[in-house]
């Protein structure tokens, strides 16, 4: 059991990679393992929510912030496609992989590199197959918007990737839980888990005093004076 689940959270892992980070992944198939990711770790989820202590969960899963990151992200992922299906955004839009920082830093850090051989006595060669190959990579986004792909395909894609969820959990016996806990449908998972993050998302005010409130709406406003005065 124990090398079953280490597989399939290494699985996941690459699922990551695949979804959000390779640049040749087909917008489609980005889609698709991106669902299959974010239903697996909502299965994962639940089982631990109904079995386990609140510190048991946190030692059994993965963050907080890295579970918030997988369903932002797939969301506006199939909100993008959806879009660009409809003509509202332009195709360019669809390339996820561009959505990070680390492109941009890794730009700059290039171009720092290429300031110390500015001295050097034979010229920088950029050859032309290097961009080829990068526009190969992102051809199959191109012409997004004249498919003929609708939302109800999409909602197919959707539907495919949790009984694929289904399976690789299945694997580890967690479906089993959801059945004893009336969780073993798309609709009732997706309930709960909404439920979940909402009450996790909530500020409860009543931790704050009005002295608390008064002191940070202070504080706010001596930072906006001295940012404008400098």
């Amino acid at each position: 059991m124990n090398a079953k689940g280490t597989y399939i959270y290494l699985y996941l892992l690459k699922l990551v990679i695949i979804t959000f980070i390779k640049a040749d992944t087909d917008i489609f198939v980005r889609l698709y393992y991106g669902w299959v990711l974010t239903f697996s770790y909502r299965m994962w989820c639940n089982q631990l929510e109904k079995t386990y202590s609140r510190q048991e969960k946190d030692n059994r899963f993965i963050t907080r912030a890295a579970w918030l990151s997988i369903e932002i992200n797939i969301h506006c992922l199939t909100s993008i496609i959806i879009l660009v299906l409809q003509g509202l955004l332009p195709s360019s839009t669809l390339n996820t992989h561009l959505f990070s920082s680390q492109p941009c830093e890794t730009t700059f850090r290039s171009a720092r590199a290429l300031s110390e051989g500015n001295n050097v006595e034979c010229p920088l060669k950029f050859p032309i197959h290097h961009k080829n190959q990068r526009e190969e990579r992102t051809a199959s986004t191109i012409n997004l918007s004249s498919s003929s792909t609708t939302i109800n395909d999409i909602e197919k894609i959707i539907i495919k990737a949790y009984h694929e969820a289904e399976k690789i959990m299945n694997t580890l016996e967690l479906l089993q839980i959801l059945k004893e806990n009336d969780l073993d449908d798309i609709k009732k998972l997706n309930s709960f888990v909404f439920q979940q993050l909402h009450l996790k998302s909530s500020i409860d005010y009543c931790y704050f005093n009005e002295v608390d409130l008064q002191d940070s709406a202070d504080d706010s406003n001596n930072n906006i004076q001295n940012d404008t005065e400098n």
